[in-house]
């Protein structure tokens, strides 16, 4: 018994130490932070101290204890590698052990946590068990965590679920058959976080290195394998460019497969052909509520993807960055030119077209959810406002790539911001002298302002040093 505590021990250090050094840190401020906050409402809801105190206690104890489970999962399903599965099947079968015992018992603490609260135990035992399972499959690489995650939060804006959850799984039969299929769940969780070699672990364990890339800086914008139609169609269009000895076209293949205009347009259309399709659906066969409530949500969500033009800069430019090997032989083809100035207009208009080209789909995208919602005209003259306050944006992809290298980092949201302040700024002049609408008179200055701010930085980005390798001066 006392070497099987020692092995857990261990584990457990090696699982918590693959964290970020600023993690416990973190989660103690941030602990801290929502039991004051949470506490402080409460006695001024209440003005019972007593109430307050024991809610900030029940904060810390939770937080503490999910946090700490969180960063284990994250470090365990990195410690079963295929190697050690198979050369140490101890270790695995105690990852295993620890992991179901850490799971089960933050399951059940929080359920205790929320007992003698307005929330029911029942919904937080359920909630904290699905989401510990999630995450551990999704640190594991499998794509079934990672839409479990996506969705845990959302689902519950869904019209009718905390009725039918209060009604049918707080209590009784439908709570056991919840139970049971969380059970199933973690028991599905397990045997996928801790596989014992063979193809599927080395497949899964290059998923979750993936995964972890991407939590990078250098690795954000990185992608899983290609659709094969999408692949089908951009290589198409590859053999048609190399047939025709085009350099326009050809430096359009330096970005690689997903960068392509091709995939751009099937990626952002078949994402909003696809909403577009489930929005209208649900507006046909709901009910007044859902139609009402899909009316005022979809434009919201339609929105929300002009979010995607603050890290299409950022996303070339890193391809750039991760290229220059391929940017130096390009230098070599006869079809590229070698001047500077020709070069560089070259790379520049290709660069301002798929940038362009996304403005255009975004924008589309989000007239199409708008449009299959069953809103107002009025809200896709919003839509078209918003989108026309993002083209400043389209600014930031003509760089001196010689000269400038490196993530830009905050550089969009700052430029989003500043062209926003000054848009609504004027457009508040304007509205006081003529009236104009607030929004309408903003997306006129954006408009404005990206016919300055684009040639300027076309014109510098044309006169530097040539482009190719980037970062080569910087």
């Amino acid at each position: 018994m006392k070497a099987v505590l020692r092995d857990y021990h261990v584990l457990w250090r090696m699982a918590l130490s693959a964290r970020h050094g600023y993690a416990r840190a973190f989660l103690l401020s941030i602990t801290a932070l929502a039991s004051l906050s949470v506490g402080a409402l409460v006695y001024l809801k209440t003005s019972d101290a007593g109430t307050a105190i024991g809610l900030a206690v029940r904060i810390v104890a939770g937080g503490l204890m999910s946090g700490y489970v969180m960063y284990f999962l994250a470090g365990a399903a990195r410690l079963n590698t295929p190697l050690h599965a198979r050369l140490v099947p101890r270790m695995r079968r105690r990852l295993i052990q620890l992991t179901a015992a850490s799971w089960g018992a933050a399951t059940g603490a929080a359920g205790l946590l929320a007992w003698g609260t307005p929330v029911s135990p029942a919904f937080i035992l359920l909630g904290m068990g699905t989401w510990l399972a999630s995450l551990g499959l999704a640190r594991s690489g499998h794509r079934a965590g990672m839409v479990l995650q996506f969705m845990f939060f959302p689902v519950f804006a869904l019209p009718g679920l905390g009725a039918f959850a209060r009604q049918h799984l707080a209590q009784g039969p439908g709570f056991a058959m919840a139970a049971v299929l969380l059970l199933a769940l973690g028991v599905f969780a397990l045997k996928t976080m801790f596989m014992d070699g063979g193809d599927r672990h080395y497949a899964l364990r290059t998923a979750q290195k993936f995964q972890a890339e991407r939590l990078t800086r250098e690795g954000q914008f990185k992608a899983r394998d290609p659709n094969p139609l999408a692949m089908r169609i951009y290589l198409a269009a590859l053999r048609r460019n190399s047939a025709g000895h085009d350099g326009r076209k050809l430096l359009a293949h330096l970005f690689g497969a997903r960068e392509h205009w091709t995939q751009q347009v099937l990626m952002l259309g078949g994402a909003a052909l696809l909403s577009g399709v489930a929005v209208f659906a649900l507006r046909q066969f709901g009910g007044e509520t859902l139609r009402d409530m899909l009316a005022e949500l979809a434009p919201t969500f339609a929105s929300a993807l002009f979010i995607a033009s603050l890290f299409a800069s950022e996303r070339s430019n890193i391809r750039l960055m991760q290229t220059r090997g391929e940017q130096a032989l390009l230098r070599l083809a006869p079809v590229m030119p070698t001047r500077a100035p020709l070069f560089n207009r070259r790379l520049a208009r290709l660069l301002l077209t798929n940038a362009a080209l996304g403005w255009c789909v975004l924008l589309a995208a989000a007239l199409l959810v708008t449009l299959a919602s069953g809103a107002p005209a009025s809200a896709l003259f919003r839509q078209a406002c918003l989108a026309c306050l993002m083209l400043p944006l389209i600014g930031t992809n003509l760089r001196r790539h010689a000269v400038d290298a490196g993530p830009l980092g905050l550089g969009p949201i700052l430029c989003l911001f500043a062209s926003c302040a000054a848009s609504f700024g004027a457009s508040a002049l304007m509205a006081r002298v003529f009236g104009t609408p607030l929004l309408m008179g903003a997306a006129l200055t954006s408009v404005l302002i990206a016919a300055i701010v684009v040639p300027w930085r076309w014109k510098r980005s044309v006169e530097a040093p040539i482009a190719f390798p980037v970062g080569r001066l910087a």
